[in-house]
């Protein structure tokens, strides 16, 4: 048994120093190629817009720290490191039912939804989905996919022209990757976390120029709304407005979670999100609490854990019934949640 746990462990050591070098040591396949722009209606994290007063301001301000008290806890210890090419292999079948795998020329191999399972207006983080906070003060992304268990919680989305929104695998597991933007005047943004690589040939390749960062923004009050897409902010001068009047989110420092992964796993650091204090969300808003979908912690453990993972998600398939915008209450309990006034 301890032979067994050895050849693991090693197997898991080597398959990261493979994933590591060949980020940095791949070519990029068009360093010339800019990412694409984003989708209409979609605030960038480099765009500029008008603030309280009149002058133009960059919606790029100085990162907000935490006031007071500790960060929130970071996501459990994962047991694989982002660039590690199992990213491609554990998720290309439970996903390939619902969308194509294909190869961009700029983006490299990516998974891109289907309309038919997603509709034509879909985006990341927004769609069919809701944000809870769990017994960790952790923000976590709910989907009511039943296949939403793994692109919302492993790797990253980005916006491709003539394509729609795209998912670059990545194997650590987050509550949600995405990066919030926080402020006192009754807003909160968060877009999906930009890429660092994408993948080309089974191998991961450093970008040479980050993609923009989509933000979508909400009145402060409703951003645990179970129907938070009703919310979104979609005329231009209020998206702007929105973005002048918050900054960035980023924890004093970064920090680990508790470990759900075997001894000696390395520790992963995804985004933190923030506090209910941070975010400036008013004492009278009512706050979801629930927990991230138990198949999708189950992936960042070993291979015993994930095929139960797998097999738990074919025995659902059967019984469990998609829509788009699934009621409140019926997500309610299919999911645990309990609203806290």
């Amino acid at each position: 048994m301890l032979l067994m746990v050895a050849r693991y462990r090693l197997r898991n050591v080597v398959a990261s120093l493979i994933a590591t070098a060949a980020l940095f040591a791949a070519p990029p396949l068009h360093a010339e190629t800019a990412p694409a722009a984003l989708p209409q209606g979609w605030a960038s994290d480099e765009s500029t817009a008008p603030s309280s007063n009149g002058v133009t301001a960059e919606a790029t301000a100085a990162p907000v720290e935490p006031a007071s008290g500790p960060a929130p806890a970071n996501p459990p210890v994962d047991d694989y490191a982002d660039a590690d090419p199992r990213a491609l292999e554990d998720f290309r079948e439970p996903l390939g039912r619902y969308g194509a795998w294909v190869d961009d020329p700029t983006y490299g191999t990516v998974w891109i939804p289907s309309s038919a399972a997603v509709g034509h207006d879909f985006a990341p983080y927004q769609t069919a989905g809701h944000w809870v906070e769990d017994d960790a003060g952790a923000w976590v992304w709910v989907s009511d996919y039943d296949w939403g268990y793994i692109p919302f919680h492993y790797g990253r989305w980005v916006w491709i022209d003539g394509a729609g929104w795209a998912w670059i695998p990545g194997r650590t597991y987050a509550p949600a990757w995405v990066t919030w933007r926080v402020g006192a005047y009754g807003y909160i943004g968060w877009a999906p976390y930009p890429p660092s690589y994408y993948w080309w040939g089974g191998y991961p390749v450093s970008f040479w120029a980050r993609p923009s960062v989509a933000y979508v923004f909400v009145p402060t009050a409703y951003v645990f709304a179970p129907n938070v897409h009703t919310y979104v902010i979609h005329d231009h001068a209020g998206i702007q407005a929105a973005a002048a009047r918050t900054q960035p989110y980023k924890p004093a420092q970064p920090h680990a979670g508790a470990s759900l992964a075997p001894a000696g796993a390395h520790a992963s650091h995804a985004p933190a999100s923030p506090s209910r204090a941070q975010a400036h969300i008013p004492s009278s808003a009512a706050i979801a609490r629930g927990s991230a979908d138990a198949r999708a912690v189950a992936l960042a453990r070993p291979t015993a854990s994930r095929g139960a993972a797998m097999a738990d998600f074919q025995a659902s398939r059967g019984s469990v019934t998609q829509t788009l915008h699934a009621p409140p209450g019926d997500w309610a309990t299919r999911h645990g949640i309990t609203q806290e006034q």
